[in-house]
């Protein structure tokens, strides 16, 4: 915080010739923010409250380090180089709701130099102000509604060869069983935007991947021709892309190849000899935080076997 204190036209100088940005730095202190904005098609900080700012007048934003309002459609998730070329646009939805909770828990609205009418209660300070009730858990209820809006766009092409594992439990019951398989797939996501959505030019419109999982199956012996069953797995998936476009300037950022695959389905086998199935569920991609990006994939998936 020594800004107009420090002389750091030489360190700027130095850098900008190092990172090939001569000519297009301008230091500046003391200068109202809004004034600036208007100039502006992104901010780059640290953590600083300038982040917030920025994000009120619907100003694009990438934190490098950690802030507790770097939250994901509400802040820029791609990489510093990515943000240059096709920033993400604030979710003012998401903003708002962010907004009101930090007034009504943590936050009194003044600054220094002026005085606040505040009231004492319970050793908390309240702002006098009345502001929207709005929970944590609503603001991430906003986010994952905006993650299915932005991933729905793709069709999920998926065929696979399973391996029983010719192993049951609770083979004592008459009525449950519980056994498995091992599944290999290969998967095609294929975009159905077209250049009227004006899809993130970064990202990749068809991407395919190959997975494998162990699944286990909880089934029931329903009657001689039908058994219904549960399947949960866990496993891992290898992508060709590991960035996707959707209807935004930033592609869905899944950070890296190699994915986490999780599912769970619901369906029946039946047939004479129960040699037929069919199943519904849910498929969910994502790298549980190993790369420095972690955008999801979903799908809900309907499959049929033989």
């Amino acid at each position: 915080m020594d800004r107009g204190y420090t002389d750091y036209q030489q360190l700027i100088q130095q850098l900008a010739l190092r990172y090939g940005a001569v000519g297009r730095i301008i230091y500046c202190h003391d200068v109202p923010l809004p004034l600036l904005y208007h100039h502006a098609l992104g901010v780059v900080t640290v953590n600083s409250t300038v982040g917030i700012s920025a994000l009120l007048h619907d100003l694009p934003v990438k934190v490098t380090g950690r802030a507790f309002y770097d939250i994901r459609h509400l802040t820029s998730q791609c990489s510093l180089d990515q943000f240059w070329k096709a920033p993400e646009p604030v979710h003012s939805e998401l903003f708002n709701r962010l907004h009101s909770l930090i007034f009504r828990e943590s936050q009194i609205n003044g600054s220094f130099f002026n005085e606040l009418p505040l009231t004492c209660q319970n050793t908390r300070l309240f702002y006098e102000q009345k502001f929207a009730s709005v929970s944590a858990a609503e603001i991430v209820n906003v986010a994952e509604l905006v993650q299915v809006v932005a991933n729905e766009e793709l069709d999920d092409y998926r065929a696979s060869v399973r391996w029983d594992w010719n192993k049951a439990w609770l083979e004592d019951s008459d009525t449950w069983r519980l056994t498995g398989y091992s599944d290999l797939a290969i998967n095609f996501w294929i975009s159905r935007l077209g250049p009227e959505d004006q899809p993130s030019p970064d990202g990749a419109a068809n991407v395919y991947a190959i997975s494998f999982s162990p699944v286990f199956r909880l089934e029931h012996n329903t009657s001689d021709s039908m058994r219904l069953f549960v399947d949960a797995g866990v496993g891992l998936s290898y992508q060709s892309k590991k960035d996707i476009e959707k209807k935004l300037k930033s592609p869905i950022n899944m950070g890296g190849h190699t994915q986490f695959e999780i599912r769970t389905m619901i369906g029946s086998r039946f047939g004479g000899q129960v040699q037929y199935e069919v199943s519904a569920g849910w498929f969910h991609y994502s790298n549980a935080n190993l790369h420095d990006q972690n955008e999801a994939l979903d799908f809900g998936v309907i499959q049929f076997g033989y």
